[in-house]
């Protein structure tokens, strides 16, 4: 039961990880239902999050950062957070170290 477990999990995490709508310079975003979009998660260790981001002529504005967003990510060595960010979800940056 541990073997198919482990099996599942690892299968599924590459699926997790790429879980987002959006990604523009770096940083990956879900659409919320109110057309506003989250923060999910960065490829880059320089995280700028603006407060809005036009993707195909549409201009969507940045309101929050998502539960474990950037878990783990020690090597984020920049982070600058607008003021349209409303809200943070837990964890968000949990185990970042700096």
């Amino acid at each position: 039961m541990k073997k198919l477990f482990s099996l599942l999990v690892t299968m599924l995490l590459p699926l997790m990880a790429s879980a987002y709508d959006f990604s523009n310079n770096g940083i990956y975003y879900n659409l919320k239902g109110d057309g506003s979009l989250e923060v999910v998660g960065s490829s880059t260790t320089n995280v700028d999050i603006p407060s809005s981001i036009t993707i195909n002529g549409v201009k969507y504005r940045v309101t929050s950062i998502g539960t474990y967003a950037f878990n783990g990510r020690s090597d984020i060595s920049y982070l600058s957070i607008p003021y349209s960010i409303k809200s943070i979800g837990e964890y968000a940056f949990s185990s970042c170290g700096s």
